[in-house]
């Protein structure tokens, strides 16, 4: 059972640098350089890249490794995820990991947030927490009035916070907000935090090695805590909301 969660968290990752790349849902899989559409053992996730050796079939261009690696760690994220008894239900939770390791991928390489994979993301969130309200309200918190208006009000210190400092993009604001949307707001407290930590730590050891770095991707800190505080969460929510929230 392992292994099929394993392949089919890769087989996400497949698809969301698919729709990326090529900008198209509904789109064949076809190589970049030749455009040559892929049969299906060209797409069997981790195998077929070993297979065909790193190359492309009809062109022998190199494959890029960040898709070798998007599969493994999106294979294991999925593994991780359904081996936790979470507050976030498994629905909600295997969303958020589909869009956040190709985005944060995405990140290292190019610094940029595509808008539509944030687009995609959030009707896909959307759509998922629609279907848990009508058919399983009993696996969802209960929403409330003052729960919209706390969201509302962190969005607005979130906006503030980017233009008073513009030291992070606008597209980690947005990918923030849909965040907030979707999770609960201590979950989403101490995972913005945990970013900030995680993130911390990650620059110091990065200017030892490089002095002149300018930027630093946001992302796969932002992932990194989501994983880190799903499983932290219920003595974070003790620890430091007092089990009150």
């Amino acid at each position: 059972m392992t292994v099929i969660i394993f392949l089919l968290g890769a087989c996400f990752s497949s698809f969301i640098s698919c729709v990326n790349d090529q900008n198209g849902l509904f789109r064949r899989s076809r190589c970049l350089k030749c455009h040559h559409k892929l049969s299906a053992k060209d797409l069997i996730p981790v195998i077929s890249y070993f297979m065909l050796k790193g190359r492309c079939k009809y062109c022998s261009i190199h494959i890029p490794t960040e898709l070798l690696w998007g599969e493994l760690l999106m294979g294991a994220a999925f593994v991780y995820i359904f081996s936790l008894n979470s507050i976030i239900h498994n629905n909600i939770a295997l969303t958020i990991t589909i869009f956040l390791i190709p985005l944060s991928i995405i990140d290292i390489e190019t610094y940029t947030i595509p808008n539509q994979l944030l687009t995609l993301f959030f009707f896909c969130l959307m759509t998922g927490y629609t279907y848990l309200f009508i058919f399983h309200s009993e696996t969802i918190s209960e929403i409330r009035f003052e729960h919209i208006i706390i969201k509302l009000l962190i969005i607005i210190l979130l906006h503030i916070f980017f233009f008073l400092t513009k030291s992070i993009g606008y597209g980690d604001i947005k990918l923030f907000v849909i965040l907030l949307i979707f999770l609960p707001i201590p979950y989403y407290i101490a995972m913005f935090f945990m970013t900030y930590l995680i993130g911390g730590f990650a620059s110091m050891i990065f200017l030892s090695y490089k002095r002149n770095l300018k930027k630093i991707p946001l992302i796969p800190f932002i992932a990194a805590s989501f994983f880190v505080v799903m499983y932290l969460y219920q003595d974070i929510k003790y620890i430091y909301f007092g089990g009150f929230i």
